[in-house]
């Protein structure tokens, strides 16, 4: 999909009045002490970057795909949804009615479905 887009915009006729910014560092993850997180977000500056050596496959031609590594990946034996939220909402249970809190936490989604997983969860 990105490609899609980025292909499209770049053939557009206001691709030349575009400037482009490089994401140098990560403003929500930048005030940490946690080596775990630090590292997180190296990897997420360095595929935004390009330098994360991509796979091609036959059958998606003009597709790119990475190998997450073990150490970004948040690791759930049962419910993903509910370890996702968990480590993204530590002690949400004291916190949820401090909006700074939830406005500091933030978990993306490319569909709507899992959207509505993680807010039914939260909810």
């Amino acid at each position: 999909m990105g490609c899609f887009i980025f292909d499209n915009i770049s053939k557009s006729n206001i691709w030349n009045h575009c400037r482009l910014f490089t994401l140098i560092l990560n403003m929500r993850l930048r005030n940490t002490t946690s080596y775990v997180i630090f590292d997180f977000n190296k990897w997420l500056l360095d595929l935004g970057d390009g330098r994360i050596p991509n796979i091609a496959r036959e059958f998606n031609i003009g597709t790119l795909f990475i190998t997450i590594s073990n150490r970004v990946l948040i690791h759930s034996m049962n419910d993903s949804v509910c370890a996702m939220a968990s480590y993204t909402y530590l002690d949400f249970w004291k916190k949820f009615t401090n909006i700074k809190y939830l406005n500091d936490q933030a978990i993306l989604s490319s569909t709507n479905e899992m959207v509505d997983k993680v807010s039914n969860f939260v909810l």
